[in-house]
Formats: structure tokens, C-alpha cells, sequence
């Protein structure tokens, strides 16, 4: 599959036709050790160096995945409809492993929905995502305000609706879980088959045992990126399974931890070949590997994946997906990220225009702000700058505390 995959890449990839060609690279591999000695790798900054080349340009994109990540500049991929169908077989793969069927009813405890526009195209397009949430059996619930008014009437509306299952992004799942402890009688008579996390990691430690104490049920977790779609679930009583049919997940180095090196096996608009995520996975003794320990096929945990709320000066949370839809579509931001202060929020972005450019940006932005949040566009400031605060790790921490 990865000799498919490259084989693609450098017949229809002008970025892989010219470094196939620069370093006289081999057309197809006997092994995956031999692939990950000679293929380079990719990551953010390649793809955003070479924008109009790491692409198929023989048929147009239906949509644009847009990613943040660590290092704090937004990248585009274009992107076919058709890649989401291997998504739609992960997801159904990874729940079945917890009893859960199509058409089990799921609570979303999600975000996105100012995405959708305001006014009579915004109305419609409520209306033709409730249609569709209708026939999928899902129902939607906003995370982004996590004050504990907000928290309760989720866990009212999770009562109301008995979903068989839920999935939210992790911190806020750990939020509605604390918020509602006093309500885990009710939760138990729902019989919900799972709750799954995603996005990021649990919060603390003991996040898992308290939601699964919560609403009486397994708790399962979700890793992939807005990049490569869903590449790996936890199983049920174990750690997380690689869908290997559509990745090839490389072990780095020797070590109980690897950095996330991913090649997609799939058809793409965007291939991803060697492609660095950012992330880290560790291993344990029930970890297994393939081909001389080079494919991970399954991995304990991942390593450091979580994001800070942001909190407003009246002391609301607000989810940090907020920031990443925020700058979503603003191919004028090169780098960004969020400092909470006691007064104000500051957003600093390096952007790649001149002065009239930033003015026009901070408009775009603080008209976003009040499609997202009141409180958030009231107390926001937007500042352009050349460079972004680091953790120690060298990593862009997407939200700040001053």
C-alpha cells in the first residue's frame, strides 16, 4: 500500500515529482524500513512553503481542511468528499468495538455552529443540518460556554433526549461530567454504551474514572487530526488500535515513546507521506508492532495532547476550539494565539500583510468574535506581531494565562 501511495504521488504531486527526481529516490520499496530510511519527511511548514504543489491539481477540491496545531500557523490541504467516506468506516469500526449500531442515537457535545452564517443563508443552513441530525439520530449541544449554568443544562438535555451514546471534546466532556456528579442515578438509567473523547486528552488524571463513574458507562478515545481524519480508537479494556488498512503509523526511535510520523493509504487530494503530526504516542507490554517493530499497529496512549480553555474576565470557560474557529479561513494569519489577562483577551497574530491588511483582518476577527461569544468580542484585543510565545518543548500552546 505505501508503494501505491508514493507511486501516486509522483506521477500526480509536483512537490513529490521534483524531489523524486532532486534526490533520485527509488519508485517503489521492498520493505517499510527501507521506505522510512529514504523518504523525508513532511510536515506543517513544508506544506505551507509549497502550497500550490502538495496537491493533485488534475481534479478540483470539494472542501479545505484547515489545521492549527502546535506550531501556531494555520495549513490548508484541499480535500475530495470521498476521503470522509473512509472517515465515516473508521468511526463506524471504533464504536462498534462498543456495542454502539448506525442509528444509535449520539449526544454531541460540540461546537461549530456559528459556522453555519447568520441571517436567511445562516437560518437555512440550521435548517438543513437539523434535517439531516434528524435522520442521523444525532443531537447537537454547544461546549463552548462552560460555565456550570451551561454544564447543567446539557446534563437536562442528555436526560431529555437519552442518547446510547456521547461524544465531546475531552476537557469539556471532564466539565459535564464534575458539573452533573450529583445526577449519575439518572445518567445509569439511560444505559448509554460509551462516552468518547476526542480532540484532545483528558484534563487530569482522574478525568476517565469520573466521567465513567458519571454517566455509568466505558470511555473511549478518538486520535486523529483535521490532516488525516480518524487513525486510531481505543479498544474496550486496552489501549488504542491503529486503522492500519488506511495508515501506516512509523515507530521513531528505540525509545517507550515515538513521535507521530503517519503516511495515508488511502486516496487523497493531499497525500501525506512521512508526515510529522506533532504528537507523541507511548507503548506499554500489550503494544504490537509489524515489520521489525517500523509499524505500529497497536499504542498505549498519546502523549501531552491538551489545550487550555480560555477564560474570560467575568471567569467564564470557553472551549479552546473557540480560537481555531476564530482564525478559520483567514489564509491572511501566518501564526496566532490567545493570552488571557484579567481585563482582556489579546489575540496575537502574525499576519502577511501590510498595515491595511491588519486593519481589514481585525475587523473580519472581531465580527467573528460577536457571531461566537459576547463577552469574548467585548474584552478582545487583536495585536500583530513577529513572534509567538514556546513551551518548553518548542511547541505553540494555542491559549496563554497572564
Amino acid at each position: 500500500m505505501v508503494n501505491k501511495t508514493w507511486k501516486y504521488a509522483i506521477e500526480n504531486i509536483a512537490y513529490y515529482k521534483k524531489i523524486h527526481k532532486l534526490e533520485n529516490l527509488p519508485e517503489n520499496f521492498k520493505t517499510i524500513a527501507e521506505y522510512a530510511n529514504t523518504i523525508p519527511f513532511l510536515d506543517k511548514t513544508i506544506i505551507s512553503n509549497n502550497d500550490q504543489d502538495i496537491f493533485d491539481r488534475h481534479k478540483k477540491n470539494d472542501l479545505m481542511r484547515i489545521t492549527s496545531g502546535s506550531t501556531g500557523r494555520p495549513v490548508q490541504m484541499p480535500a475530495w468528499k470521498s476521503e470522509f467516506e473512509q472517515l465515516k468506516l473508521s468511526n463506524s469500526l471504533g464504536r462498534k468495538w462498543y456495542g454502539i449500531s448506525p442509528g444509535d442515537k449520539l449526544f454531541l457535545f460540540w461546537g461549530h455552529g456559528h459556522l453555519l452564517g447568520h441571517g436567511f443563508s445562516g437560518a437555512l443552513n440550521r435548517f438543513k443540518r437539523s434535517i439531516k441530525d434528524k435522520i442521523q439520530n444525532y443531537v447537537r449541544y454547544s461546549c463552548y460556554d462552560l460555565t456550570e449554568k451551561n454544564l447543567l443544562m446539557a446534563g437536562d438535555a442528555i436526560i431529555r433526549t437519552k442518547p446510547l451514546y456521547i461524544i465531546g471534546y475531552s476537557f469539556a466532556l471532564d466539565q459535564l461530567a464534575r458539573a452533573n456528579i450529583h445526577r449519575k442515578h439518572e445518567f445509569s438509567k439511560l444505559n448509554i454504551k460509551a462516552v468518547i473523547g476526542t480532540a484532545e486528552n483528558f484534563p487530569f488524571s482522574d478525568s476517565r474514572d469520573v466521567i465513567s463513574n458519571v454517566f455509568g458507562t466505558p470511555i473511549a478515545m478518538e486520535y486523529g487530526s483535521v490532516e488525516t481524519n480518524l487513525i486510531a480508537h481505543t479498544m474496550p479494556h486496552s489501549g488504542y488500535q491503529t486503522f492500519w488498512r488506511d495508515y501506516l503509523l512509523e515507530k521513531i526511535g528505540h525509545g517507550d515513546r515515538s513521535e507521530v510520523v503517519v503516511t495515508s493509504l488511502y486516496p487523497r487530494m493531499t497525500p501525506l507521506i512521512r508526515y510529522k503530526l506533532g504528537d507523541e504516542i507511548s507503548f506499554d507490554d500489550s503494544s504490537i508492532f509489524s515489520e521489525c517493530r517500523k509499524s505500529i499497529i497497536q499504542f498505549s496512549e498519546v502523549v501531552g495532547r491538551c489545550n487550555n480553555p480560555v477564560i474570560l474576565p467575568s471567569g467564564r470557560k470557553l472551549h479552546s476550539e473557540v480560537v481555531s474557529h476564530l482564525v478559520r479561513d483567514e489564509s491572511r494569519i501566518k501564526g496566532y494565539q490567545f493570552l488571557c489577562y484579567k481585563d482582556r483577551i489579546e489575540l496575537n497574530i502574525i499576519s502577511n500583510g501590510n498595515i491595511f491588511v491588519f486593519n481589514d483582518l481585525c475587523d473580519n476577527l472581531n465580527q467573528k468574535a460577536k457571531k461566537i461569544d459576547k463577552e469574548l468580542a467585548l474584552f478582545l484585543v487583536v495585536n500583530n506581531t513577529i513572534k509567538l510565545e514556546r513551551s518548553l518543548s518548542g511547541k505553540v500552546p494555542t491559549v496563554v494565562y497572564k
